[in-house]
């Protein structure tokens, strides 16, 4: 688990800065939302404002950055762009087993078509989190939080604790594996 966190948190940080180009689906919505709240044109601008004061605007367009644009980039779609009820899959091989990728409304399915195995990832965006669905429940791997000002990727551990990672900073992959093992070595003691 703790090296696919890795590997997932590497590879956001790598290509987010990668040119990987896409909709902004998150962004959209949240701006959507601002301007269904009223009619007023002043309260819409004074919502905005105080949105961007409590950096809703830049944890949305992080992740879209971060996740969601790269996810479109590779894949030509955004499962934050899609409507309830629209799906896109593609069938990819990788070391010789073929996986069919399933994207839907902040869902992914992954299945291997052997049969061999079957995961799915779900994005709240209530909390901001992408989460791995077993069969005891939602495990969260990554979020994106905010504090003092400063937006974090909060990733999650197999133990159950927390490495944050400052947005506003580049880590290369062997500054991630460092940060990630640190925090075990500390939770095993």
């Amino acid at each position: 688990m703790k090296r696919i966190l890795s590997f997932i948190l590497a590879l956001s940080i790598a290509f987010s800065s990668s040119s990987c180009f896409g909709s902004f689906g998150l962004t959209q919505k949240l701006y959507g939302w601002n301007d269904s709240v009223s009619s007023n044109k002043f309260v819409k601008t004074l919502l905005f404002y105080g949105l961007i004061i409590t950096p809703a605007y830049s944890i949305a367009a992080f992740g879209d950055v971060v996740i969601f644009n790269l996810i479109e980039f590779w894949t030509g779609s955004n499962p934050l762009a899609m409507e309830r009820g629209e799906s896109e899959t593609e069938i990819h091989s990788v070391d010789g087993v073929d996986y069919q990728i399933t994207a839907s409304l902040n869902r992914f399915e992954i299945a291997a078509l052997d049969g061999s195995k079957i995961e799915s990832y779900v994005f709240n965006p209530t909390d901001m989190t992408w989460s791995l669905e077993t069969t005891e429940g939602l495990v969260p791997f990554v979020g994106f939080v905010e504090m003092n000002e400063l937006s974090f990727a909060k990733v999650y551990s197999a133990d159950g604790s927390t490495v944050l990672f400052d947005m506003a900073k580049s880590y290369s992959l062997a500054e991630v594996q460092t940060k990630l093992d640190s925090k075990l070595e500390l939770a095993g003691r």
